[in-house]
């Protein structure tokens, strides 16, 4: 399913930009981009004005996509509860705490925490542009995220691309602060490279010594097939670049497809619907469908043809990144 960023963001963005010439932004996102490629870390690439508001023209639209698809994945799997509170830790301009609230229509108060000072005041001006109340009477607070402590509790905590920002060192001091400040999720959002994906098994791996059940993308707290190497978690989510987005980025597409890896891990209060994962995008054959799937089990290839009619019309309809009963996923005829 593709993202289509929100009028209200769009029109927020505009205002940000829309005094700085295309040239500008052109020349400047290409310059970010370089930057992310070398591993360079937002406090190195965004130094300049001109850097923050390319970042909005071009990268918040991907990682709100991105957050988007991991909430409504969250929705989905455990829906007993009621999200009423977020907190977004190291917010950048807030496209977190945006998404939040497109997929929790239940929450009433957010609080983001970012550590750049210029950054907090550009994701303020964006948010009271949001035609949702708690977006714009969101709390906005500035801080160094490696130093917090007594964060207020909140339903949903949420870590989006900062983590591989932060020293190791910290990162288990961090997450022990937003374990604590969790009520009953905590979501961390990474960059779907292979370095992306070992930094979600860090904080998978501290998450879950902490007591943390995880409710997504693993179908529960199991070991994680793809830990030697060879492969690495992740998805993608396809977003439809407005025209700012394509100006800036000179893009003859109308979209462009946002990889990421997540991890999200419940307080015991909440009981979520575990299925099996879909790895990588289905095969799809005219009368059989593979499936590369993570299960309770393990990863494993699944072959479901034609003849199990009923199993093969729901897999016609699953892509990369969805869940799919157990049923399917551990009744395999003809592994590969």
């Amino acid at each position: 399913m593709q993202v289509v960023p929100p009028p209200d963001l769009v029109a927020a963005i505009q205002s940000e930009t829309v005094h700085i010439p295309s040239s500008t932004i052109t020349r400047v996102s290409s310059e970010l981009s370089d930057e992310y490629r070398r591993g360079a870390h937002s406090r190195q690439a965004l130094r300049t004005t001109e850097h923050r508001l390319a970042y909005l023209a071009t990268r918040m639209p991907a990682t709100y996509s991105a957050s988007l698809a991991t909430m409504n994945e969250l929705k989905r799997v455990s829906q007993d509860f009621t999200i009423e509170s977020v907190l977004d830790i190291s917010g950048g301009s807030g496209a977190s705490t945006w998404a939040a609230a497109e997929a929790f229509t239940s929450v009433t108060e957010m609080s983001v925490v970012e550590s750049d000072v210029e950054m907090a005041k550009i994701g303020q001006r964006l948010a009271t542009h949001s035609q949702n109340d708690a977006v714009r009477r969101a709390s906005w607070n500035v801080g160094d995220v490696t130093s917090l402590s007594s964060l207020p509790h909140h339903d949903l905590v949420i870590i989006s691309y900062a983590i591989g920002e932060i020293a190791l060192a910290d990162q288990e001091t961090l997450l022990r602060e937003v374990w604590e400040a969790t009520q009953l999720l905590c979501l961390v959002i990474e960059p779907g490279s292979r370095r992306g994906f070992e930094n979600i098994l860090t904080a998978r791996s501290l998450l879950t010594r902490m007591g943390g059940a995880i409710i997504a993308p693993c179908p529960g707290n199991v070991a994680c097939p793809m830990t030697d190497g060879a492969d690495w978690c992740h998805f993608s989510q396809r977003l439809v670049r407005d025209a700012i987005h394509r100006r800036a980025k000179q893009a003859a597409l109308p979209f462009e497809d946002e990889k990421f890896s997540y991890v999200a891990t419940a307080k015991n209060s909440v009981r979520p619907n575990l299925q099996s994962r879909i790895l990588r995008s289905p095969r799809k054959h005219r009368r059989l469908v593979s499936l590369d799937l993570c299960t309770r089990s393990g990863r494993t290839q699944v072959q479901i043809p034609k003849s199990r009619a009923d199993a093969y019309r729901l897999a016609r309809k699953v892509d990369w990144g969805g869940a799919i009963s157990d049923e399917i996923a551990l009744t395999n005829d003809g592994a590969a």
